[in-house]
């Protein structure tokens, strides 16, 4: 479950994401069929963002899942995420990083009762994609 952090964070990553695409919220509500005061009332803290809703805008500003990662938490995500700082920082090569990413997501597929798992499969086809498009 998310929590307030996780809420700000996702805030300010919407907020990031809206305005390099130079979307209004009226353009981007639309884009992610959802109403434009419901989106106003969450980039504003008002309202909880929904997995369902992070994926919708994720779609809408080709994201690649970033929003919607931060509302489908796990009880390990937190470990995931030091792990992932670990593995940046040490000399480990790139092909390394790639295997051991692609078990971690085996390994996720595992526990998929701790996390949507349409939201574990989209994740790993936008990381599928985004090294296809290297």
């Amino acid at each position: 479950m998310a929590t307030a952090a996780d809420y700000e964070v996702f805030r300010a990553r919407l907020r990031e994401l809206r305005t390099a695409h130079g979307l209004s919220y009226e353009r981007l509500a639309k884009a992610a069929y959802v109403s434009k005061s419901y989106l106003y009332k969450v980039a504003m803290g008002f309202k909880a963002p929904t997995v369902g809703l992070a994926s919708r805008l994720d779609d809408a500003l080709d994201s690649g899942g970033a929003l919607a990662v931060l509302m489908a938490r796990s009880p390990f995500d937190d470990e995931i995420v030091e792990l992932a700082q670990r593995l940046r920082r040490s000399d480990l090569s790139p092909g390394m990083l790639v295997t051991l990413e692609e078990k971690s997501f085996r390994l996720r597929e595992n526990y998929e009762h701790l996390l949507d798992a349409r939201m574990l499969r989209k994740r790993q086809q936008c990381v599928v994609e985004q090294r296809a498009s290297r």
